[in-house]
C-alpha cells in the first residue's frame, strides 16, 4: 500500500511540476514573440522618425536606436535559450510522467 501511495505522490508531483513548466514556457514564448515583433517594427521604422521606449509610466525618446536594437536582440537570445531549457525540462517531465503512469497501472 505504501508503494502505491508513494507512486501516486510522485505522479502528482510530476504533474504539478509539468504544469508549472508548461505555464512558464508559455509566458517565455509570448515574451520571445513580443520581442521578435518589436525588433521587426524597429527595423522597418523610418530612420527620420523618433523611437520611444517606455521607462516606468512614461515614454522616453531613444537616442541610440542601434544600441536599443542590440539590447533587444540580446534579450531575445537569452529568452530563447531559457525557452529551450524549459522545452527540454517539459520533455523530461512528460517522459517521467508516462513512466510513472505505466508503473502505477502495472502495480
Amino acid at each position: 500500500m505504501s508503494d502505491a501511495v508513494d507512486m501516486r505522490s510522485a505522479l502528482e508531483q510530476t504533474v504539478a511540476e509539468y504544469q508549472l513548466v508548461s505555464q512558464q514556457k508559455a509566458a517565455i514564448t509570448a515574451q520571445a514573440n513580443e520581442l521578435r515583433s518589436t525588433l521587426a517594427h524597429l527595423k522597418s521604422q523610418d530612420e527620420s522618425r523618433p523611437v520611444f521606449q517606455q521607462v516606468g509610466p512614461i515614454l522616453v525618446e531613444v537616442e541610440d536606436v542601434e544600441q536599443l536594437q542590440l539590447e533587444l536582440e540580446e534579450s531575445l537570445q537569452t529568452i530563447v535559450s531559457h525557452e529551450a531549457r524549459l522545452e527540454e525540462r517539459e520533455s523530461e517531465l512528460k517522459s517521467t510522467y508516462e513512466q510513472a503512469v505505466k508503473k502505477f497501472e502495472d502495480a
